[in-house]
Formats: C-alpha cells, sequence, structure tokens
C-alpha cells in the first residue's frame, strides 16, 4: 500500500460519510427473488484503498434519467424485455428475456437506445435479493489534499481527466466524466491502481430502502 493512502484513509472514510454525491433515492426496492447468480461475472472496485467485489445481474439493465425523447426508443425493448416495477426517482430497470453479459449485447442495446443512459446493474453479493448498484456515468477522484491547484489540474490533464466540478467535501476532490457502464468502473479502476491517488471511485447509483 502507498503511504499517501495509508495516510489518507480515515479522513476518506469520514468524507465518504457526508459526501452527498452518489446517486442514491429512498423509495420501494424493486422486487428480489433471492435467486442465486448461476456463473455470474464478478469485479472489483475499491472503496479508498479497500478492495470490494461486486456481481452482475444476468438479468437486468438500468436506464438513468428516462426523457419523452428516449421514451419512444425504450418501447424498442418491449419485445426482448420487461420493466421492473419500483418507485425511485430517476432510473429505470429492464429485465432482459435474453440476458446479460458483461459487454457483449450492452452495444447493441446502446443502437436500439442512442438518446439514453444504459448500465449493467451490478450486487453487493452473489444473489439479485442483495443490494443494487448501477453506473450513471462519471467517477470520483480524490488527489493529493496538499498539492496546490496548478499541481492537480497538471496531473488532471496528463491523464485526460475532464472536470464535471470540483466537490466541496475536501481539497483536490473533483467529480471526472466518464460514460455509463462499466467504462465507469473501468476507468476508477485504472486511476486507482496508478497508485497516485487517495481514492478513485464510480459516481454510484445505489438502491436505498425506505425504512
Amino acid at each position: 500500500m502507498n503511504t499517501l493512502i495509508k495516510r489518507m484513509v480515515y479522513p476518506f472514510m469520514l468524507i465518504i460519510m457526508c459526501s452527498p454525491v452518489n446517486h442514491a433515492y429512498a423509495g420501494k426496492p424493486a422486487a428480489a427473488s433471492n435467486k442465486a447468480f448461476t456463473n455470474s461475472i464478478s469485479y472489483t472496485w475499491y472503496d479508498g484503498n479497500k478492495a470490494k467485489k461486486i456481481w452482475l445481474n444476468p438479468d437486468l439493465i438500468a436506464e438513468f434519467d428516462p426523457k419523452p425523447a428516449t421514451h419512444r426508443q425504450s418501447k424498442n425493448l418491449a419485445a426482448s424485455a420487461s420493466p421492473v416495477k419500483m418507485k425511485q426517482r430517476g432510473i429505470k430497470l429492464w429485465r432482459l428475456k435474453t440476458g446479460v453479459t458483461s459487454k457483449s449485447n450492452m452495444q447493441q442495446l446502446r443502437q436500439q437506445l442512442p438518446a439514453a443512459k444504459i448500465s449493467q446493474v451490478l450486487h453487493d453479493g452473489p444473489s439479485d435479493a442483495t443490494h443494487k448498484r448501477a453506473l450513471p456515468g462519471n467517477i470520483i477522484v480524490h488527489l493529493d489534499p496538499n498539492w496546490d491547484q496548478q499541481r492537480a489540474m497538471t496531473w488532471l490533464n496528463q491523464h485526460a481527466l475532464q472536470i464535471e466540478k470540483p466537490l466541496n467535501i475536501g481539497p483536490n476532490i473533483f467529480i471526472v466524466k466518464t460514460g455509463p457502464g462499466l467504462e465507469a468502473l473501468e476507468k476508477a479502476n485504472e486511476i486507482y491502481l496508478t497508485g497516485e491517488v487517495v481514492a478513485a471511485y464510480p459516481d454510484w447509483w445505489q438502491e436505498v430502502h425506505k425504512k
């Protein structure tokens, strides 16, 4: 573990607890059958310096910010998918009849829904009853808080990262632009594994159960 990440682990956890940016909406959760995934693909993401495993839901995709412009396109899914009942704002879940693989049919779905933001659905455990996550796009990057603005901007430019906006929850913390889906997860991991940042993780959408 590099020295920078060791030094920042406890402040980082405090920042995560206070961060307002992860896409989570209270509401009635989508029904789950507690079905264990068979031969599901798993991925790793980094919560600070802690590696966490997530599992691909082989049946679901998420459509973010559905708008009237994409409503007609969404009907193209009717022959191959059915909507999942849920009351969370800004997202629609679809259950695919043909199943989901990591990337192979996402390209086809994006061709069907060119104006929509769609993502694989992932879980914190290997069954569909566990906590859901998805990737609407963008990642959150924590640089060394001791860097001045010029050094931070130089580092971001060297890595061809475009800032969506800075976050006022600590020094040198930025939302960085990425596409939706696994592209966001892969970019966050790529940046974290340089060993040059405090943290890098997706700006997750997360299912929140109403108490």
